[in-house]
């Protein structure tokens, strides 16, 4: 069976170019490549209903109207004005989503916003289906890493992994690498940060070796500051 999957990196629906908070920017770049199954980070939403900001509304629903996606869910990691984290949205049933929270660093001496992370893991057709968001902290991504690799071990099923992991340093990613496949193979040409002229590639989609890779690109749409990573996938 094949798959089209997306990972991108939203900035709570805020436009790149004009600072507006819309879900119609990024949903409008989704709906054009009609993935199957999507990820994404920086994801806001509102249960508090006394919030003024504008940005503050549940832009996973939003986005799954917009683009006509049957099923969903939101992760959260942080509580702000509202709740901040993860998304998966899919043509097909999610089944089983459950959010990990990752221990928080018990040092914290980098100059750098440190900000609790989550993972999202779900089944969809038997894949299991991992989103997550590491953090702009060598240490923080080193615990969410240590999780991640107990959650890939622990698994049988094919896997596909995706999110924004804030960094482009194999070597603090060698235990992923030992394990799935980078999608997003073409290092020198496929860059995603920041959208206007990527010049770092920080957005990954990793797939375990029973997963058959049939093509992989990177849209250059300007909505968010991240470009999206698609890839159309088999299952073996």
């Amino acid at each position: 069976m094949k798959y089209r999957v997306m990972t991108y990196n939203i900035q709570s629906c805020k436009n790149f170019i004009t600072k507006e908070f819309n879900h119609k920017f990024v949903s409008d770049v989704i709906n054009k490549y009609k993935p199957d199954i999507l990820g994404l980070n920086e994801v806001r939403t509102n249960p508090i209903k006394y919030t003024l900001h504008p940005s503050w509304f549940n832009q996973t629903e939003k986005i799954a109207k917009y683009c006509n996606f049957k099923h969903y869910f939101f992760g959260k990691s942080i509580e702000l004005e509202g709740y901040y984290g993860n998304s998966l949205l899919s043509n097909y049933e999610i089944d089983n989503p459950i959010v990990y929270k990752v221990d928080d660093p018990i040092i914290k001496d980098e100059d750098c916003l440190y900000e609790t992370r989550s993972i999202i893991v779900s089944y969809i057709n038997n894949i299991k289906v991992i989103v997550t968001h590491m953090g702009l902290a060598k240490a923080e991504r080193c615990n969410l890493i240590k999780k991640l690799i107990e959650i890939i071990d622990s698994s049988n099923s094919p896997i596909i992994l995706m999110g924004d992991f804030n960094t482009e340093n194999k070597d603090e990613l060698k235990e992923i690498y030992d394990r799935l496949i980078d999608a997003n193979y073409k290092d020198d040409n496929y860059k995603t940060y920041n959208s206007i002229n990527p010049t770092i590639k920080i957005d990954y989609i990793f797939i375990s070796k029973d997963i058959n890779l049939l093509n992989v690109f990177i849209p250059y749409d300007i909505a968010s500051d991240h470009l999206p990573v698609i890839c159309d996938v088999e299952i073996k």
